[in-house]
């Protein structure tokens, strides 16, 4: 996909030319059909995505054969990440075929975070529901739903449908507001918390992976 920014970044190896943090690739680890990376500007140390090699819309699209492969990524992705910074929490934008959301990357990436928030709150405004796990978003992924999906500390599960009119960054300005990062910083669009990518590079990138997969 040549106006995919996680494509052409997989495809290149390189950083995009917005992000002057001199580290090269952000590849922490990699699977047959996934990488873990920082996300570009991490609002806390340890903020990593899971992103799919293939270009596919959300994860709830991810095919059979691949979801074992997905799951045991995530359940080691999140055991690095409390062995290095504590307990984390998931979240997704799953976007379709038709989505016309601003800023938002229509290739899938799932968010691990490494910090006690919780969002549900500001699910409210939206129709949402709870799920057995991951692999129940498939159901939206088939009607080519936009959703947006929340796991907590604890491990609760939550999915949120109907999100017209929701803001852009979402996550973004819902973690920050917890975490007290101020505007304009959390908006990676106007600024890169380098500090935060170098540090979770660092450390992420020392971290034993193979114990965990």
């Amino acid at each position: 996909m040549v106006n995919c920014p996680f494509c052409r970044e997989l495809q290149s190896g390189t950083l995009p030319d917005f992000c002057d943090a001199d580290i090269g690739s952000r590849i922490l680890h990699e699977t047959k059909r996934f990488v873990v990376i920082p996300d570009i500007s991490p609002l806390v140390p340890g903020h990593v995505m899971i992103v799919p090699k293939a270009h596919i819309l959300c994860f709830g699209a991810l095919e059979t054969a691949a979801r074992e492969e997905f799951s045991s990524l995530v359940n080691a992705t999140r055991a690095i990440l409390k062995e290095h910074y504590g307990p984390s929490v998931i979240l997704e934008h799953g976007t379709s075929s038709v989505d016309e959301v601003a800023d938002h990357v229509t290739h899938a990436h799932l968010h691990i975070v490494p910090a006690a928030i919780d969002i549900r709150d500001a699910l409210l405004n939206f129709n949402t529901k709870t799920i057995a796990g991951l692999s129940d978003l498939s159901s939206w992924a088939a009607r080519d739903a936009e959703y947006i999906y929340f796991e907590s500390c604890a491990g609760e599960r939550f999915v949120s449908d109907r999100i017209v009119g929701i803001k852009r960054l979402f996550f973004r300005r819902e973690i920050a507001k917890q975490i007290g990062i101020p505007d304009p910083l959390w908006d990676w669009r106007q600024h890169i918390l380098t500090d935060n990518l170098r540090s979770t590079m660092a450390t992420l990138g020392a971290a034993n992976w193979k114990s965990q997969c």
